[in-house]
């Protein structure tokens, strides 16, 4: 999956606070941030085009911490990768940063696991 550096606010929902998650790419490593957390993903390459740099990073599931894992895959349902946070069960709303196939932001989302399909949102 192919990602450039990102920057997007979501919504979650009246009940729940907006969130921020980046991702930038400082050496060799995407580095992703969200909710006070901080991942450094290995990527599989880092390069530069006319659209500027990009990783090219793995799918999977990596651990925030005990409590929110980070998830690269692609959607089939959406047709698009998307990475996406989920939280532990207490707070059921993840939220997940949408990228066409050339590693660029197609928008975001945020829904609750297992139910109905995240809705696009608008905000930046």
């Amino acid at each position: 999956m192919r990602v450039r550096p990102f920057q997007r606010y979501i919504e979650r929902g009246p009940e729940r606070p907006m969130v921020s998650i980046s991702g930038t790419i400082p050496g060799r490593a995407l580095v992703v941030e969200t909710l006070n957390r901080r991942l450094e993903i290995d990527t599989l390459e880092v390069d530069e085009d006319e659209q500027g740099r990009y990783a090219v990073v793995k799918e999977g599931t990596y651990a925030l911490d005990e409590h929110a894992q980070l998830e690269v895959e692609y959607d089939s349902t959406l047709d698009e990768y998307v990475v996406g946070v989920r939280l532990a069960a207490k707070d059921p709303i993840g939220f997940w940063v949408h990228f066409d196939e050339d590693g660029h932001v197609n928008g975001s989302s945020s829904g609750q696991y297992g139910g109905p399909e995240p809705e696009h949102s608008s905000v930046n």
